[in-house]
């Protein structure tokens, strides 16, 4: 199991139900990171908000993201107005070919 005991500290500058409205999150990369990200958001809470999985080649399910859609196009993601939160978890060199 993941150790995210250091993830709490940053609870505060997280969306919250009181603040920032978060709607729903999508993970980009379905590798290690990926499955790291899913797993913090799980363990603060907002599991049950991962819509998204995207992925080259979706496989199975990833754990923490119990209600995920896998899907294998980004632009997907990007219409979905609900979508307010992308975790991008890929290779760092392709970081900027995505969000930007």
């Amino acid at each position: 199991m993941i150790d995210l005991r250091r993830t709490t500290e940053w609870g505060s500058l997280l969306p919250t139900e009181n603040g920032v409205a978060l709607q729903s999150i999508a993970i980009i990369g379905q590798g290690q990171m990926g499955r790291i990200h899913a797993a913090s958001w799980f363990q603060l809470g907002y599991g049950e908000r991962i819509k998204y999985v995207v992925g080259k080649n979706p496989r199975g399910t990833v754990e923490w993201a119990p209600y995920a859609t896998f899907v294998t196009d980004l632009d997907i993601v990007l219409r979905d107005a609900e979508v307010d939160t992308i975790s991008v978890c890929t290779p760092t060199s392709t970081h900027s070919d995505i969000a930007i």
